[in-house]
Protein backbone atom coordinates (compact mmCIF):
# COMPACT_ATOMS: atom_id res chain seq x y z
CA UNK A 1 0.00 0.00 0.00
CA UNK A 2 3.08 2.32 0.79
CA UNK A 3 3.72 2.24 -3.07
CA UNK A 4 0.74 3.44 -4.15
CA UNK A 5 0.53 6.31 -2.06
CA UNK A 6 3.87 7.58 -3.12
CA UNK A 7 2.46 6.92 -6.27
CA UNK A 8 -0.29 8.78 -5.83
CA UNK A 9 2.35 11.87 -4.39
CA UNK A 10 4.07 12.48 -7.23
CA UNK A 11 2.66 14.61 -9.35
CA UNK A 12 4.73 13.37 -12.59
CA UNK A 13 2.80 10.12 -12.50
CA UNK A 14 -0.23 12.37 -12.63
CA UNK A 15 -2.49 10.37 -15.53
CA UNK A 16 -5.82 8.50 -16.03
CA UNK A 17 -5.32 4.88 -15.45
CA UNK A 18 -7.79 1.85 -14.85
CA UNK A 19 -7.81 -0.42 -11.87
CA UNK A 20 -9.54 -3.60 -11.06
CA UNK A 21 -11.06 -2.44 -7.53
CA UNK A 22 -11.51 0.58 -5.51
CA UNK A 23 -9.92 -0.67 -1.66
CA UNK A 24 -6.24 0.61 -2.55
CA UNK A 25 -6.95 3.79 -4.46
CA UNK A 26 -9.32 4.86 -1.60
CA UNK A 27 -6.82 4.12 1.24
CA UNK A 28 -4.08 5.27 -0.80
CA UNK A 29 -5.68 8.69 -1.42
CA UNK A 30 -6.54 8.59 2.11
CA UNK A 31 -3.12 8.13 3.58
CA UNK A 32 -2.05 10.85 1.66
CA UNK A 33 -5.02 13.25 2.68
CA UNK A 34 -7.09 13.44 -0.76
CA UNK A 35 -9.91 14.02 -1.87
CA UNK A 36 -11.97 11.46 -4.07
CA UNK A 37 -14.41 11.69 -6.27
CA UNK A 38 -16.98 9.45 -8.19
CA UNK A 39 -17.97 10.90 -11.92
CA UNK A 40 -20.49 9.69 -14.18
CA UNK A 41 -20.35 11.44 -17.68
CA UNK A 42 -20.28 15.26 -16.41
CA UNK A 43 -17.32 16.69 -14.43
CA UNK A 44 -17.25 19.44 -11.73
CA UNK A 45 -15.72 22.38 -12.36
CA UNK A 46 -12.99 21.93 -9.52
CA UNK A 47 -11.88 18.52 -9.34
CA UNK A 48 -10.02 16.67 -6.20
CA UNK A 49 -6.83 14.95 -6.67
CA UNK A 50 -8.57 11.71 -6.89
CA UNK A 51 -11.41 11.04 -9.58
CA UNK A 52 -12.90 7.14 -10.14
CA UNK A 53 -15.76 6.44 -13.04
CA UNK A 54 -16.94 3.23 -14.05
CA UNK A 55 -17.89 4.40 -17.47
CA UNK A 56 -16.60 7.18 -19.50
CA UNK A 57 -17.29 8.15 -23.39
CA UNK A 58 -14.24 10.14 -25.39
CA UNK A 59 -15.19 13.30 -24.73
CA UNK A 60 -14.67 12.26 -20.81
CA UNK A 61 -11.42 10.98 -21.18
CA UNK A 62 -10.16 13.71 -23.52
CA UNK A 63 -11.10 16.14 -20.43
CA UNK A 64 -9.12 13.56 -17.83
CA UNK A 65 -6.06 13.20 -19.51
CA UNK A 66 -6.29 17.35 -20.38
CA UNK A 67 -6.70 17.65 -16.58
CA UNK A 68 -4.00 15.59 -16.10
CA UNK A 69 -1.56 16.84 -18.00
CA UNK A 70 -2.18 20.60 -16.93
CA UNK A 71 -1.42 19.18 -12.92
CA UNK A 72 1.63 18.04 -14.34
CA UNK A 73 2.69 20.85 -16.14
CA UNK A 74 1.64 22.75 -13.04
CA UNK A 75 3.48 20.07 -10.74
CA UNK A 76 0.29 19.21 -8.90
CA UNK A 77 -1.35 15.58 -8.37
CA UNK A 78 -4.41 14.60 -10.16
CA UNK A 79 -5.08 10.82 -10.78
CA UNK A 80 -8.14 9.21 -12.51
CA UNK A 81 -9.34 6.05 -12.88
CA UNK A 82 -11.70 3.76 -14.83
CA UNK A 83 -12.85 1.02 -12.70
CA UNK A 84 -12.12 -2.32 -14.96
CA UNK A 85 -12.36 -5.50 -13.44
CA UNK A 86 -11.96 -7.15 -15.96
CA UNK A 87 -8.92 -5.21 -17.57
CA UNK A 88 -10.42 -4.52 -20.71
CA UNK A 89 -10.41 -0.81 -20.87
CA UNK A 90 -7.21 0.41 -23.35
CA UNK A 91 -5.82 1.90 -19.83
CA UNK A 92 -2.48 1.64 -18.33
CA UNK A 93 -3.05 0.02 -14.75
CA UNK A 94 -2.30 2.70 -12.06
CA UNK A 95 -0.57 -0.36 -10.30
CA UNK A 96 -0.35 -4.20 -10.31
CA UNK A 97 -2.37 -5.59 -7.91
CA UNK A 98 -2.26 -9.48 -8.77
CA UNK A 99 -0.82 -11.65 -6.30
CA UNK A 100 1.80 -14.10 -7.87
Amino acid sequence: MGKLAERLADPSRSGVYRIRTTEAIEEAAALNGYSLLWVDGTLPKKLPQVVLFEKADAALLAALKEHATDARKRGECFFAALVDPEEKAALAPLYNDKKS
